[in-house]
């Protein structure tokens, strides 16, 4: 994991970076619910804690 610097972590809502497991999870629950969806193609899953890097 990347280390986080106080510039970073003050602009994350939760004050944390993610954790390697919370990103899985959320990658789990989107499989589960697409499996039998043919409908819903390439989409981007956005795990930002609130905050967008543009």
């Amino acid at each position: 994991m990347m280390p986080a610097t106080p510039a970073i972590l003050v602009r994350i809502p939760l004050g944390r970076l993610g954790r390697p497991k919370e990103v899985a999870q959320a990658t789990l629950m989107v499989m589960v619910m697409v499996m039998g969806n043919d409908y819903m193609t390439g989409q981007t899953l956005q795990l930002n804690r609130g905050i967008s890097f543009t």
